[in-house]
């Protein structure tokens, strides 16, 4: 009798918890393993449980009882019955296993098998039931909530920020967030959009009426060209709040003592607070996508070189795809991260020298902070805490106004970062400013990159040599190319057998590819023809400019 009425409420949402009950009640009745799984296979295919995982519970609760484990499974069940009082449980886009926590002073997301939420069951035990929990027990009911939350509800979760509902949610912690429209902005309370981790600070509450340029005060930015290139800072630091689309990597450099390690912990509290102000450069691959994956903003400090996984590592993080790593002690389960993160480089020197992550940066070369500015770190961090809330607060009032404006922003032409200029745009104009003062600081910035991406390439240097003796261009195969560059490479004491010099024409093909848009926006114009012997044509244009287009149209009051 039992059975069937426990049968009789078995369906999506409880399969995984009401299975593992009656599997431990067949067990203490002492039915053996399989005479459990052929009783109940027919019943968990008519509600879609897999039949290899009926099989693997049925095991694994058989193996439990059969080791004296049956106390300890029935402390489980009466566990996860507590626990179901003060949390609900759901899985995310990556099938990945979470328990909203709505009571208490920290409402919260956590990750059910994780070491946090093990510590918040272990507390909750103690304090409603006074009782200690054991690492069996703990493991038990993890398996049980994990169940339920895989045959629970799908949300969809992000970091630090998301668009939901036609709306920008910026997680202040603590179950809070700042919901931004184009209608203006106010703290709310936080829907089941965003997952935390162990480092995340809460961030203040921020304070309407705010002006966000009142964050110039606390970093050493350049001053010429009528600070547009603060300008340009500020537009940055605002669509860094905006998901969806790639984000230019922030590139500082400058000497000893120009407060490039401040100005990204200043960023980092402002946008993404952490116990973990700043990142140290990594040399592993899968260390770096475990920093993505914890950190909206990724402030990595001092670096003193950029090697070349690294900078597609970069490449692909700002842009969005996806990185996989082998599931620990597993031979072919793999984990999933797909982001878009907002990233900070800088160092001494320039670090960025290839040209796929120069188009996605944004340069910023700092000066020494002079001595009659500098001031104690306890009171520049005294004063920066006091202001925040305000810059904070000044930071949203932009960012729904750029809401507001973006969508009647239109460009005839984008550069790489369309989605950055348009947003830009909307961001400058809600600052009160005109859209080319942005565009003017943008284009200065392209000409630097795509300078440094010629000075790193021997091959575009001696292509750029070659064309300044030349007034009527350059056609030949790419063997001819290779013969005469081999020649100008000489006259610019080039190693012609370093490694960053082709040996043979179809690696010069490859080069100069990797170039070849730099070189157009330097005025070079190169050309292959499809034909057996592969004719290039290379020409000059004078009146080549920075694909940063200038024809604005904005409707937006």
């Amino acid at each position: 009798g039992w059975i069937t009425k426990a049968l009789s409420k078995l369906k999506k949402g409880n399969r995984h918890s009401t299975l593992l009950k009656i599997a431990g009640r067949l067990i203490k009745d002492k039915c053996t393993e399989s005479e459990i799984i052929a009783l109940l296979a027919p019943h968990a295919k008519g509600c879609d449980f897999p039949q290899e995982e009926l099989e693997k519970l049925v095991r694994s609760v058989y193996e439990q009882y059969s080791s004296g484990g049956g106390a300890r499974q029935g402390k489980a069940e009466k566990i996860v019955a507590l626990l179901e009082e003060d949390l609900m449980v759901f899985h995310d886009q990556r099938e990945d296993a979470y328990a909203a926590i709505s009571k208490g002073p920290k409402p919260r997301v956590i990750k059910i098998r994780s070491a946090q939420f093990r510590k918040l069951i272990s507390k909750l035990v103690w304090n409603k039931l006074g009782e200690t929990t054991s690492r069996a027990t703990l493991d038990d009911v993890t398996s049980v909530l994990e169940g339920k939350a895989n045959d629970g509800a799908l949300f969809n979760l992000e970091l630090r920020v998301a668009w939901h509902d036609e709306a920008i949610y910026y997680d202040l912690g603590h179950g809070r967030a700042v919901k931004v429209t184009a209608e203006g902005w106010d703290v709310v309370q936080a829907p089941i959009l965003f997952r935390q981790h162990g480092h995340q600070k809460q961030q203040v509450v921020p304070i309407k009426g705010g002006d966000l340029k009142q964050l110039l005060r606390f970093v050493n930015l350049p001053q010429e060209d009528g600070n547009n290139v603060g300008l340009l800072f500020l537009a940055w630091v605002v669509t860094s709040l905006i998901p969806g689309f790639p984000h230019p990597v922030l590139v500082a450099h400058g000497s000893g003592g120009s407060a490039k390690s401040t100005l990204f912990r200043v960023i980092k509290e402002l946008l993404d607070p952490s116990s973990v102000r700043t990142l140290a450069p990594t040399e592993r691959h899968d260390e770096f996508v475990l920093q993505a994956e914890m950190h909206w903003f990724l402030p990595i400090d001092n670096l003193s070189h950029l090697s070349g996984w690294m900078s597609d590592a970069i490449s692909r993080a700002c842009t969005g795809e996806g990185s996989q790593k082998r599931q620990l002690f597993t031979d072919s389960d793999v984990v999933i991260y797909s982001f878009q993160r907002v990233i900070g480089l800088n160092g001494v020197n320039l670090v960025v020298d290839k040209p796929d992550l120069l188009d996605r940066s944004l340069l910023l070369a700092l000066e020494r902070v002079p001595d009659h500015k500098r001031m104690e770190e306890t009171e520049f961090w005294r004063q920066f805490d006091e202001a925040k809330p305000a810059i904070l607060g000044g930071l949203f009032d932009v960012l729904s106004q750029a809401i507001k404006r973006h969508p009647a922003v239109s460009m005839k032409a984008l550069p790489r970062m369309a989605d950055f200029t348009r947003w830009g745009v909307a961001v400058t104009e809600s600052l009160g400013h005109e859209a080319e003062d942005f565009l003017h600081a943008y284009k200065q910035v392209i000409a630097t990159q795509n300078r440094e991406a010629i000075q790193a390439s021997p091959v575009a240097l001696a292509i750029e040599m070659l064309m300044k003796t030349r007034t009527e261009g350059w056609t030949g195969t790419a063997s001819n190319l290779l013969d005469e560059l081999n020649a100008v490479a000489s006259e610019l004491h080039i190693d012609i057998r370093s490694k960053a010099w082709p040996k043979d024409p179809s690696r010069l093909g490859r080069r100069i590819k990797v170039v070849q848009t730099n070189l157009e926006d330097a005025g070079i114009i190169i050309r292959w023809e499809k034909n057996k012997q592969r004719i290039i044509t290379i020409k000059t244009n004078d009146s080549a400019v920075s694909t940063v287009a200038t024809d604005i149209g904005s409707e937006a009051p």
